[in-house]
């Protein structure tokens, strides 16, 4: 519990300021205790999110676990976008992103966990 009233005040009012302040586009962000995934409308926004996030952290002696946080496309373009790339049909990410309530967004997603480390 005291866990996750940390997690309201270093992520989840900080989160809320930086959507308002600097997003660019639609933004989703679903929390469980210490894990998350924010859905972004436009990748540059996910790419200065999770910079940004990572010195926030920091700032109270956490970090994202390595293992949990990555940028992913998702949508139902995905597949399509990545194999024009180069890089393969992932349809996991596709079908995962489809069978959640983040709607429409395709360009990118931060999934991370964050740890005292």
């Amino acid at each position: 519990m005291a866990a996750n009233l940390y997690m309201h005040y270093v992520f989840d009012l900080w989160v809320q300021r930086w959507r308002r302040t600097a997003a660019r586009g639609d933004m989703v962000i679903v929390r469980y205790l210490d894990d998350f995934i924010v859905g972004f409308e436009i990748r540059k926004d996910a790419e200065q999110f999770l910079n940004a996030l990572r010195e926030r952290l920091g700032q109270f002696g956490l970090r994202l676990h390595p293992d949990k946080t990555r940028l992913l496309e998702f949508g139902r373009n995905a597949a399509q976008n990545r194999q024009e790339r180069g890089q393969g049909s992932r349809k996991r990410s596709s079908s995962w992103a489809s069978s959640t309530a983040v709607g429409e967004l395709e360009k990118g997603v931060c999934g991370a966990s964050a740890h005292r480390g």
